[in-house]
């Protein structure tokens, strides 16, 4: 039996015995499975082989504060991926501020080898914040909508070490908590003109023990 999670109280996946095959691949919702064997008293057989690999993306993030990265972060990702991770805020928040510490794909004057693309919202053709390759860091990205949808691409020649990033709900469409030891953030809209009548907010929370320096460019 294969349950989604960690122990066999979670959700039951899957469950089979005697010659029964399992045509599909059994996909978990997030990071664990919990696999049971059992065997009566009487009559053995020749048991069975699996295989476990890890499938990257494809699950929504509800907690209003966590992390994101590419496959195998920090060792370089896999060829050939094809990635997908939901980022949905809980009430009372309705926006998410998205920021990177590290980033490092393969470079291309047009992002079409490897990339990564943020979309504003949980839905398929929802507006596109930027689609990134290469080492610069994108600049934090604040949703308008209560979600944010990251596609990660890559294709199968060269490959680097990824990204990893920061995320946090807040209930305005700027500002954020920032856990992390060094990041950017810019003003609604920036490089552009700001909006009037915005108010924006942001926490910047490090490790214990240490203080933070803050530098405007």
């Amino acid at each position: 039996m294969a349950y989604d999670g960690l122990s066999s109280t979670t959700t039951r996946l899957a469950r089979a015995c005697g010659r029964q095959q399992l045509t599909n691949p059994i996909t978990s919702s997030g990071n664990s499975l919990f696999v049971r064997f059992q065997s009566g008293p009487s009559r053995q057989s020749r048991g069975f082989q699996a295989h476990f690999r890890q499938v990257c993306g494809g699950y929504i993030l509800t907690n209003s504060f966590g992390t994101i990265s590419s496959p195998l972060f920090p060792a370089n990702y896999p060829d050939n991926q094809n990635c997908s991770w939901i980022i949905q805020a809980q009430p009372p928040f309705n926006h998410i501020t998205l920021s990177f510490t590290h980033f490092g794909l393969e470079s291309s004057t047009t992002c079409t080898q490897d990339f990564l693309e943020i979309l504003d919202g949980n839905y398929g053709d929802a507006p596109l914040r930027g689609r990134y390759c290469g080492t610069s860091m994108p600049h934090p990205i604040t949703s308008f909508s209560n979600a944010l949808t990251l596609k990660f691409i890559s294709d199968s020649s060269l490959n680097a070490d990824g990204f990893h990033a920061t995320y946090a709900a807040s209930s305005s469409a700027c500002g954020g908590d920032f856990h992390m030891a060094e990041g950017t953030f810019d003003s609604p809209g920036y490089p552009e003109v700001y909006p009037s009548n915005v108010e924006c907010v942001w926490n910047i929370v490090s490790s214990p023990g240490n203080r933070l320096q803050l530098s405007f460019m």
